[in-house]
């Protein structure tokens, strides 16, 4: 049924219904969703360096919260619900706004960087192997992209690219700890 839902919403994405957000205020409704739900954050601490406080992007919130989502919940079962997960705003020298979230698992092997996107590819035991593919599909529909790499230190890094509208760049930098009503 999980396979046949996420089939189903890669096949017929909407087009995205665009309006002026606060990138900020996605990632903490993410974060937030997150906190609350018992499978994800645990032994998760969360670094958040809003360098683009104030970044603005003409975007489907929801769209994009789905993309965050998707990228925050693969970092946390990357790293086994135990680990640091960082995301930084910045706003790049072309006017893009950037949203890296790096993680501390053991990173990407090198057979499977080609097929990230790829619908259907999963290195997940139960997994559709559509998430990625579905995040890739409403980021490149926003006129962005995603990109990838492992960490030298350990761990992986997507970097999602939109483009900015407005753009502000401060420091903010703020830790928390996931706390979810753990009943492990």
């Amino acid at each position: 049924n999980c396979i046949i839902t996420d089939f189903l919403e890669f096949a017929r994405m909407r087009p995205p219904t665009k309006r002026k957000t606060d990138i900020g205020k996605c990632i903490e409704d993410v974060l937030a969703l997150i906190g609350n739900s018992a499978s994800f954050g645990c032994g998760i601490d969360v670094e958040l360096d809003q360098r683009a406080v104030g970044g603005q992007v003409r975007i489907d919130e929801e769209q994009i919260r789905q993309v965050f989502l998707n990228l925050c919940i693969n970092a946390c079962e990357a790293m086994g619900g135990h680990g640091k997960l960082r995301i930084e705003t910045r706003i790049t020298d072309d006017d893009q706004l950037s949203v890296a979230f790096q993680d501390e698992g053991s990173g990407i092997e090198a057979g499977d960087l080609d097929h990230l996107f790829a619908p259907f590819f999963t290195t997940k035991d139960g997994g559709t192997g559509l998430g990625l593919a579905i995040a890739n599909k409403i980021i490149e529909a926003h006129g962005g992209r995603i990109i990838y790499r492992n960490l030298q230190q350990g761990g992986a890094e997507f970097r999602v690219m939109l483009p900015a509208i407005e753009t502000t760049e401060n420091a903010c930098v703020c830790s928390s700890r996931l706390e979810a009503k753990c009943t492990l």
